[in-house]
């Protein structure tokens, strides 16, 4: 079989597994917790997911694009990994102590102490998450090890499952069961270091500070980018936390949720296309990539149209059989416009790395940035006229304009046909 269609596969049922374990954390939450816990989680998640990519430092798509390119060279390759150490470990311990000190200013503008209780019991996780990203996102994606990568992914989610359900037993308080994804974190990294260093023999100490200025030259110019990657996907939570009470924010997560999983679909295609794409762009193989693009932006929009109709279709009836509180019944709206936002630019979204991949992290920042600023301005003019509703419809207009901006940008500066 095809290697791509093979990594597809493995990285769909991925996939199906990080949508089944995302769905059941929200529902145990609801079932055993109240809507403004789910609230509060969701906040706290936010922030983690925004940090964490901060925390990386960018250095994931430095180190991912230096493997493929030098993939024949085992020796640079040790120097990739080796030289991506420091770097990693230094921004991933200056960002978790500047998310320490704005905890108490966050629990101010949110008026919410149990967010504050949660983002405290979140700290180790943020370090971790942040180096892990690198191992996973850099390095074992870098290898192409596809399978590697979504036994990862959902291993994550199976001992963030194992460690609420172990939070449950033990009666923790809802605003703490943010610790799951510190406990859970460590022990990936544990794992994750265990594997690299059997699958290659990395360290080096003559290699070491080679590729150091490297990964953080590279990585700051991707950082703003990647960063605005994660907290455009978390600006409608994080805005509805501003404007409304944590209960609304516990009733949208539902919809935002979903949509993330249907968002996820296209995310699998972006993180199997970005090696290929990287390893195209350092053999100057552009006529692959537009061909590739063409044909994969054909056969998404045909895929992601009819999942749309069917998704909006039978939700009602999925959240009626997850859940047995009426007000998540509210958040069907919601779901509807962002999925709608997301199909209509699902042929795009798994190319939007492509301006990291061709060594223009710059232009990858300010076309992130053009996407984050159309989210933030939107979701303020909507969400006080229509509450949740206006949130959805903001971020959906992002998702849209975000074509407009690719293809601008694409056409220009890489000669992307599209």
């Amino acid at each position: 079989m095809n290697p791509f269609k093979v990594n597809l596969i493995w990285n769909y049922c991925s996939l199906i597994f990080l949508a089944i374990s995302g769905i059941t954390i929200n529902i145990v939450i609801s079932i055993f917790y109240s809507p403004e816990t789910l609230g509060v989680f969701n906040q706290v998640l936010a922030g983690y997911i925004v940090f964490s990519m901060l925390g990386s430092g960018g250095i994931n798509y430095s180190v991912l694009r230096a493997i493929q390119s030098n993939i024949k060279d085992t020796n640079e390759v040790k120097s990739v990994i080796s030289g991506s150490i420091i770097p990693t470990i230094f921004a991933s311990s200056i960002i978790t102590l500047i998310y320490c000190l704005i905890i108490e200013p966050t629990t101010l503008l949110l008026d919410s102490k149990s967010v504050g209780i949660g983002m405290k019991y979140i700290i180790p996780g943020i370090f971790f998450f942040s180096i892990n990203k690198v191992l996973i996102y850099g390095i074992i994606n870098g290898f192409n090890r596809m399978k590697s990568f979504s036994i990862y992914q959902s291993l994550r989610y199976i001992l963030i499952l194992t460690s609420l359900v172990l939070c449950i037993i033990y009666k923790i308080q809802g605003n703490k069961i943010t610790l799951i994804f510190s406990a859970s974190e460590l022990i990936l990294f544990i794992i994750l270091l265990a594997d690299i260093s059997l699958y290659i023999s990395w360290w080096d100490k003559n290699l070491f500070n080679k590729w150091v200025k490297k990964h953080l030259k590279y990585g700051i110019k991707c950082l703003i980018g990647g960063m605005l990657i994660e907290l455009n996907t978390r600006v409608d939570i994080i805005m509805i936390g501003i404007f409304m009470s944590d209960e609304k924010v516990g009733i949208y997560s539902f919809a935002a949720l979903f949509a993330e999983g249907f968002y996820q679909l296209l995310i699998v295609l972006q993180n199997i296309l970005n090696p290929i794409m990287a390893r195209n762009f350092s053999e100057s193989k552009l006529d692959e990539i537009n061909e590739k693009f063409q044909n994969i932006k054909q056969k998404t929009y045909k895929a992601l149209i009819f999942i749309c109709i069917l998704s909006i279709i039978f939700y009602p009836l999925f959240l009626n059989i997850i859940t047995n509180k009426n007000e998540f019944a509210e958040s069907y709206i919601p779901f509807s416009i962002l999925v709608i936002g997301i199909t209509i630019a699902s042929g795009y979204i798994p190319f939007y790395n492509i301006f990291s991949m061709s060594d223009m992290p710059r232009l990858q920042s300010i076309f992130m940035l053009f996407i984050f600023l159309t989210n933030v301005i939107a979701n303020f003019i909507f969400i006080p006229i229509l509450g949740i509703y206006g949130a959805a419809l903001g971020t959906g207009t992002s998702f849209i304009a975000s074509i407009y901006y690719f293809k601008y940008f694409s056409k220009n500066y890489v000669g992307l046909k599209v």
